[in-house]
């Protein structure tokens, strides 16, 4: 494939980027979608063991800056949705926001606490 089909395709290099993080949590996000009523511990157990199980690309990430690119990954994940009425766009946000927040301190701890010790951490 050449340079120009990516382009055409998409507007950057994030871009791509985005797109292949969107493809990696495909799975995350079908279990997540598969359990509507999941606790917020259920959500950053699976979360945590996603990006276990792909950790040298996500440790790539990080080492480049590019983490911010999972944020929209995230909320879509704990359906956000702008279009949502008040209360339900907000508190998807709310834990969109909070499970960045999580995955950004677990970076930043060098990616060495488990989904099972981040998720024993909840109510």
């Amino acid at each position: 494939m050449g340079r120009t089909s990516f382009y055409r395709n998409y507007a950057d290099k994030e871009e791509i980027l985005k797109a292949y993080i969107r493809q990696l949590f495909g799975g995350c996000i079908e279990q997540c979608k598969s359990l509507p009523d999941r606790s917020v511990k259920e959500t950053v157990r699976l979360v945590f063991c996603h990006l276990e199980e792909n950790r040298a690309f996500y440790g790539l990430l990080n080492e480049r800056g590019l983490t911010h690119l999972l944020r929209d990954v995230l909320l879509d994940l704990c359906g956000f949705d702008p279009g949502q009425e008040l209360a339900a766009a907000y508190a998807s946000a709310y834990v969109g926001f909070f499970l960045y927040g999580w995955v950004e301190v677990w970076f930043r701890r060098g990616m060495r606490d488990t989904a099972e010790e981040l998720a024993a951490h909840l109510p």
